[in-house]
């Protein structure tokens, strides 16, 4: 019998893509306190453009958040 580790979900706040959910599961501690910038066609910069979202500066465990704030556009 095979057990799975529980899937692991941030929320984005803000932004283009408020409210959609990013799997993060298998991501490092490393790469989940950076954020990520997401492509997207509904950004400043139009279809190919990106919206930047990273952890919230007010949570307490940066590594470990469950949610993203909008940081700005891209191209």
């Amino acid at each position: 019998m095979t057990t799975e580790s529980p899937r692991v979900f941030v929320t984005l706040y803000g932004g283009p893509l408020d409210g959609q959910r990013i799997d993060v599961t298998g991501w490092s501690d490393a790469d989940r306190g950076t954020g990520v910038a997401h492509i997207t066609e509904r950004g400043a910069y139009g279809p190919g453009g990106r919206a930047m979202y990273g952890p919230a500066l007010d949570d307490p465990f940066p590594f470990s958040t469950e949610r993203w704030v909008w940081e700005g556009d891209c191209p």
